[in-house]
């Protein structure tokens, strides 16, 4: 066989089968999210067909999750499939060795990790963003720090920011000075920071609280619009460059931010845990070829496939119990399932 051909016709498959494994847990995940947006229903601005586009735009950040699933099922029915009508070992008869084999799998995941990571970088933060707007009124606002200043801001828009208390710090941050609120306010980059027309603000002496009127307030700051807007979605659904720099602005500002540099490592290591789930399907389609070991093998791969979303939940939380390395937890998961992977190889080869 052509080999262009038989790459073509092994990545092809591969993707066709992970597309609808994804189309499938897509389904399933949908009807999940339209039951708990239903509790939406009959609430101001809140009709049927905005609740299923709400429903709709969570979608393509539902996939940047089960994306290693996906993978790791579709691969298992497309080999399970060839192996099932003996086309594996026809292939195999014919001169494709298990690497031949594990290279063009691997091409087609790593096809699958950049068209995921491409909707990772240029949807799912704009799908996500417009989600979270429609939903702004339901959420208690956002908490911020600035330097030795707390904000809290109710309401981020695409001109400014509303409803903004500021809790202002001394130096040493043990002492509350004062507190700021105005009613809204807009960027000036030239700056940088934002411009508020109106507002009060109290300032706490030791002879008691002044209260002050403001007028034309300036409020330096390196948040950006940009920054704030994101800020309303979840780490691992934020754009790479944004997640970068919001976490450079948390340590610049004294904070840990172990969520968001655990996410922005998963997201750089999505190639290979793509990779990993791949080697998993093909080390257990090679452990054995007969049709009913076969669907215990593809009914014990989807089980690792969701215990793998369990661990990739778990890692997260290990930063902060047992003060983890981000990188080292973001890459925990795959590394188990590597070892997992070439022991079942191994197994196979031996055979």
């Amino acid at each position: 066989m052509n080999r262009l051909v038989l790459d073509r016709w092994l990545i092809g498959g591969v993707l066709r089968a992970t597309f609808l494994v994804a189309a499938a847990l897509a389904g399933l995940l949908l009807f999940f999210d339209l039951l708990d947006a239903l509790d939406r229903l009959g609430k101001p601005g809140w009709s049927v067909g905005r609740i299923l586009a709400y429903t709709a735009l969570l979608q393509p950040g539902r996939w940047l999750e089960m994306a290693p699933v996906a993978l790791l099922v579709g691969t298992l029915v497309a080999l399970a499939n060839w192996a099932r009508h003996r086309e594996l070992a026809v292939l195999r008869t014919s001169g494709l060795s298990p690497f031949g084999l594990w290279r063009r799998v691997a091409l087609a995941a790593l096809i699958a990790a950049g068209l995921t990571m491409l909707l990772g970088e240029w949807v799912v933060p704009v799908t996500e963003q417009i989600a979270r707007r429609w939903e702004e009124n339901r959420t208690p606002g956002l908490w911020v720090r600035d330097g030795h200043d707390y904000l809290h801001l109710e309401r981020v828009t695409p001109n400014g920011i509303e409803r903004v208390w500021r809790y202002r710090l001394d130096k040493e941050g043990r002492r509350l000075t004062a507190i700021e609120f105005a009613q809204s306010g807009y960027f000036d980059p030239n700056l940088p920071g934002w411009r508020f027309p109106t507002g009060e603000r109290r300032l706490f002496k030791a002879d008691g609280i002044v209260l002050e009127s403001l007028r034309d307030e300036i409020w330096k700051s390196e948040l950006t619009p940009e920054t704030l807007a994101l800020l309303w979605i979840e780490p691992q659904r934020m754009q790479l460059t944004a997640l970068g720099h919001y976490i450079a602005f948390l340590k610049k500002n004294g904070l840990e931010a172990p969520s968001y540099e655990v996410a922005y490592w998963r997201k750089w290591l999505l190639p290979l845990t793509l990779l990993v789930m791949a080697t998993l399907a093909i080390s257990f389609v090679l452990t054995h070829s007969r049709t009913a070991a076969m669907g215990w093998r593809l009914l014990a791969g989807t089980f690792l496939g969701v215990l793998f979303y369990l661990v990739n939940l778990l890692s997260g939380r290990l930063v902060t119990i047992w003060s983890l390395s981000p990188p080292l937890a973001a890459a925990l998961p795959s590394l188990l399932f590597t070892l997992l992977a070439v022991l079942l190889w191994w197994r196979a080869e031996r055979r």
